[in-house]
């Protein structure tokens, strides 16, 4: 459920945010002096060094304008008298910062943002001051040459606290760089958001006498508890161990089984670090053989359902809501929805978050997701590239908490509106849900140590953790499990636009590894078809899709 509202804020509600306050621009003047936390520093006195036009408290001391593409949500409504270059936003920027916006257009959906933009750059036009984009028109934008490199920027002129949440997201640079170069700002998202602990029915525990496991060996034991010793107690053998579906692929974000491969030193459809350095395809490794033999002896014996290969992530739900399932891996909002519905079936069904099993060395790991989605982008021919970053630092310095920083008269009857620092009823219910429209000013790990200090038991000390505090204690448990592993997720490693192999070759080899992992699992086939699977994939383009990938992370990381 959270997920759903984080991308929803991430690919809409993020862009209002662009479409108001997100300003910059690339600083050609050579203007290269430095100066100690930027950020921090630019609220007493002037600073013309450092600036592109002198700062005093906080604002430059002259009008900065700034052009801007962005994408405006098409739920979006201006009060009377309003629009894009005149609203509330706007005059925020303006009174706070002396800084003015405008937008050259705008459009409400993705694909015609990035159409008009790809066709920008064909025809030459020339580019705004900054861009907020995501997916692979960043990589057409970077490939331009019209946009500057913007990593010695940040470390110029970003504050503390924005270095800082930048490095709670590992590798969040990666799909924007070139030797090593940064050509766009990462927009951070809340961590950790999609990523999978082990939900399992404490009641059944109970019922059973057992103990949640802590193992793969562990679980295996309850999950044969759970089909053979009837714990639903209707005298029928129609429970299964683990729901889970197979039909979008074994690294998804619910009633997946991404956890397992990771016990056993891989993570399945995504590039990971090896040893040397280089990276490996996580569905050819060692590690997936042996989880794959497990799964099926796991099947054979009724603990996954039996329709696990037609059910896709959310139709593999559906006997966990029955009470028919005793675990499920998936994030920590599973709290809200579906185990919240689970109730209504069984009004004693009691799911609790523990951490994911280890396989037999030890192992743990769990798919890592990404913590951005989006980019910001400045082009060379600006001329203020610091402005984004003026009003940026202000906003990691205030706003983290979701309070709602602005101090602009607000007409009545639109979606932005506010009452004494929170939103009205029928536009967003509180400053929470108004801090979708300020999404950039993200400390990664925030939400996460905001659940984990309620579940030990503080009391809420602002608005955004009073509104965390309403939510169910699954999703503050599960949280805490989240933030004490997050040393164990493991990365897509590669975030560069598909290579001339993939464009040619991957849907054919994703259909050969989702059919050869499926029969091996139903026991359509024998575990040694891996082996022939894995020689067969590397003949038939994945040997030169790795070649690719790692000359393209070489490349990028310089």
């Amino acid at each position: 459920m959270e997920t759903k509202k984080r991308k929803w804020a991430s690919m809409a509600l993020v862009s209002t945010l662009a479409a108001a306050l997100a300003v910059g621009c690339s600083n050609t003047d050579g203007n290269s002096t430095s100066s100690p936390s930027p950020g921090a520093s630019n609220n007493s006195g002037a600073s013309e060094s450092l600036w592109s036009v002198p700062v005093e408290d906080g604002k430059y001391t002259e009008p900065v304008n700034i052009s801007q593409l962005k994408i405006t949500p098409a739920d979006v409504k201006y009060a009377s008298g309003e629009n894009e270059n005149e609203n509330h936003f706007t005059k925020w920027l303006s009174k706070t910062f002396n800084i003015e916006m405008s937008y050259p257009w705008t459009t409400t959906q993705q694909d015609t943002f990035n159409s008009k933009l790809s066709l920008m750059l064909a025809s030459g036009e020339k580019m705004p001051d900054i861009v907020m984009a995501n997916g692979d028109i960043v990589n057409d934008l970077i490939d331009s040459g019209k946009f500057i490199e913007i990593g010695s920027l940040f470390d110029k002129y970003a504050n503390e606290e924005w270095k800082q949440a930048m490095d709670q997201a590992p590798n969040v640079w990666l799909p924007y760089s070139r030797d090593g170069e940064r050509y766009a700002i990462p927009i951070l998202q809340d961590a950790y958001q999609s990523d999978s602990v082990l939900w399992v029915r404490q009641d059944w525990l109970d019922k059973l006498g057992l103990k949640a496991p802590t193992t793969l060996a562990e679980m295996e034991t309850v999950m044969d508890a759970f089909v053979n010793q009837d714990p639903d107690g209707n005298g029928e053998k129609d429970t299964i161990g683990l729901a889970i579906g197979l039909k979008d692929g074994f690294s998804s974000y619910m009633s997946d089984t991404n956890v397992l491969f990771g016990a056993n030193g891989t993570i399945p459809a995504q590039w990971n670090e090896s040893a040397d350095g280089t990276l490996a395809y996580g569905s050819i490794q060692p590690g997936a053989k042996t989880t794959l033999e497990m799964l099926a002896r796991w099947y054979e014996k009724g603990y996954l359902p039996k329709e696990a290969a037609v059910y896709d992530i959310n139709k593999a739900t559906e006997p966990v809501v029955q009470g028919k399932a005793g675990m499920i891996f998936g994030a920590h909002w599973l709290a809200e929805w579906p185990l919240g519905d689970v109730s209504k079936t069984d009004p004693d069904a009691n799911f609790q978050p523990i951490a994911i099993p280890a396989g037999e060395d030890g192992k743990r790991a769990f798919k890592l997701n990404p913590m951005s989605s989006s980019a910001i982008l400045i082009s060379k021919e600006s001329k203020h590239a610091d402005a984004f970053f003026l009003y940026q630092n202000w906003l990691y310095e205030h706003y983290p908490l979701r309070e709602a920083p602005f101090d602009v008269p607000t007409p009545a009857g639109h979606y932005y509106d506010l009452n004494e620092g929170v939103a009205k009823e029928g536009a967003f219910a509180n400053a929470d849900k108004l801090s979708m429209t300020l999404n950039f000013a993200v400390i990664p790990n925030l939400r996460m140590q905001l659940y984990t200090d309620l579940n030990a038991g503080k009391e809420p000390t602002n608005s955004f953790m009073e509104a965390l505090s309403r939510k169910p204690d699954g999703n503050k448990k599960a949280a805490e499990l989240l933030l004490n592993d997050k040393d164990l997720g493991m990365f897509n490693m590669f975030q560069g636009a598909p290579t001339a192999t993939m464009k040619d070759k991957k849907a054919f080899l994703d259909k050969l590894e989702l059919e050869t992992y499926t029969k091996i699992i139903y026991g359509q086939a024998p575990i040694s078809d891996f082996d022939s699977f894995v020689e067969k994939w590397k003949s038939s383009g994945g040997d030169k899709m790795t070649e690719e990938v790692n000359e393209w992370y070489k490349q990028a990381t310089g």
